[in-house]
């Protein structure tokens, strides 16, 4: 791994095997876990945002953390 990383002559092989062990070691898994994790915490802090809080910018927010868990890995 520390060999591919910031590798600039990294060829798609060996990139294909770092892929295949980030995603057997569970590294990928995690991160979407711990992504979703974090957007339902800005969800909970939206919804907990004062009530003097336009409805418009709260449902701003709530459209950037809709958007960021439509992303694709």
């Amino acid at each position: 791994i520390k060999n591919c990383l910031g590798n600039k002559k990294l060829t798609q092989q060996e990139f294909n095997q770092l892929k295949k062990i980030f995603i057997s070691a569970g590294a990928l898994e995690y991160s979407k876990q711990q992504a979703d994790l974090s957007l339902q915490n800005a969800v909970k802090s939206i919804n907990k945002l004062p009530k003097e809080w336009k409805a418009k910018n709260k449902e701003f927010l709530m459209s950037l953390v809709r958007s960021m868990a439509d992303r694709e890995a």
